[in-house]
């Protein structure tokens, strides 16, 4: 696996092992999967939890996992705690759409505060519709 994913990379030229990644790392099979292939492959990143909290004791357990495998693996890991109830009656929006927004804004703050050269997110082939959204976010923040 770890092969496909460097000649994928290579061969796409997504980024270097030069660059500063920034990796959603939620705590979910796919995320937890591509920390691994990037540190053994040597890659300079650094990982982003966020906790919505939305499901009580099981959004926390999924924090405590997130720090943890950073302790673990020493990585460095950033984290926020989101008030995603507040945001949805504020904004009037889906919870789903609000954590969306909350994340990615957030993403968007660390890249330009610590100067990520790309933010990495991993998804199942039926999650095409967050990296849309992460594309048109930065488009806007590159065109602001």
């Amino acid at each position: 696996m770890q092969d496909k994913l460097k000649l994928y990379i290579s061969k796409n030229g997504l980024f270097t092992k030069t660059d500063k990644l920034l990796l959603a790392f939620s705590g979910g099979v796919d995320s937890v999967v591509l920390a691994i292939l990037l540190k053994e492959g040597g890659y300079n990143f650094e990982l982003a939890h966020c906790n919505f909290k939305l499901r009580g004791k099981e959004s926390d357990a999924d924090e405590k996992f997130c720090i943890d495998f950073a302790k673990k693996n020493k990585l460095k890991i950033h984290n926020k705690r989101f008030k995603t109830k507040d945001f949805v009656k504020n904004t009037k929006t889906s919870v789903q759409m609000a954590a969306r927004e909350l994340r990615y804004t957030w993403f968007m703050e660390l890249a330009k505060k610590n100067k990520y050269d790309f933010i990495l997110t991993a998804h199942h082939a039926s999650d095409n519709i967050e990296t849309l959204l992460i594309n048109l976010i930065r488009e806007q923040e590159l065109t602001d």
